[in-house]
Formats: C-alpha cells, structure tokens, sequence
C-alpha cells in the first residue's frame, strides 16, 4: 500500500509540471544574435509561442508546432567544441530537471524535419528517483 500511495504521489507531482520555455535567441562568444536569426520559430500565434505539445505522438514534441519546416532560418558555421547560447524569453521560474538534446542533420539544416537520431548533451537539475522495496 505504501509503494502504491508514493506511485500516486508521483504522478500527481508529473502531471501538475508545465515548463516550457521559447528558445528564440542564439549566441556564439560575445555576439548575440537577433530574435529568431539562426533559431527556427515555429508555427504558433504570437501570444502562445510556447504553448505545450499536448499530443505525445506527434512529430511536433520534436521542435515544436511547424519546427519541421524550416521557414528560411538560416544556418551558422561554428567550429567543433566552440560554445553557444540559447537565450529563453524569460527566466526559469520553477526548479526541476533539464535535459538538452541535438540531432544532426544528415544533409542542409533547412532540410531537416528532425526525424533523425538525437543524443544528449546537457543534463542539470535535480532528478525524481523512486527507490520502492516491499514492506516487510
């Protein structure tokens, strides 16, 4: 009964989280871009652009709603193992996990729909972890 109630716990505590953030600013050393130069938007009105994916099997979850086109974002060269900045379009207002991901486009990035593999590069936050063990 214990494992169960912290079972339910945790899913209350996973469905009530809502974070997302617009990622609509892109920086190389000291230079920082315009809005949306070298960053692709994706196809939300204005007053919702980070309105959540709500369809878990969409291909949206990958970039967001219209993220698959390209739209006519342009591409930067930056040399492997330079550092980069994305800016949000406010401040982290909740603590919790995050995790970045990349995928390579196999050809020109304005080709790309994002439905190739993708790896992790970035892990911080504090993680949930379940440790159950039955009650004796």
């Amino acid at each position: 009964m214990k494992a169960q109630s912290i079972i339910a716990v945790a899913a209350l505590a996973i469905d009530s989280v809502a974070g997302h953030y617009i990622f609509q600013q892109f920086g190389t050393g000291s230079t920082k871009y315009a809005l949306w130069k070298y960053v692709r938007r994706n196809a939300n009105p204005s007053w919702l652009q980070n309105g959540p994916v709500t369809d878990l099997n969409s291909n949206d979850l990958r970039c967001n709603l219209g993220g698959g086109i390209s739209n006519g974002t342009e591409t930067l060269e930056i040399k492997a193992g330079s550092d980069f900045t994305f800016y949000l379009d406010t401040a982290v207002y909740h603590a919790g996990p995050t995790s970045i991901y990349m995928s390579k486009a196999p050809g020109k990035a304005a080709d790309y729909d994002g439905s190739g593999p993708w790896f992790k590069i970035q892990d911080w936050g504090e993680f949930l972890s379940l440790s159950l063990s039955r009650e004796q």
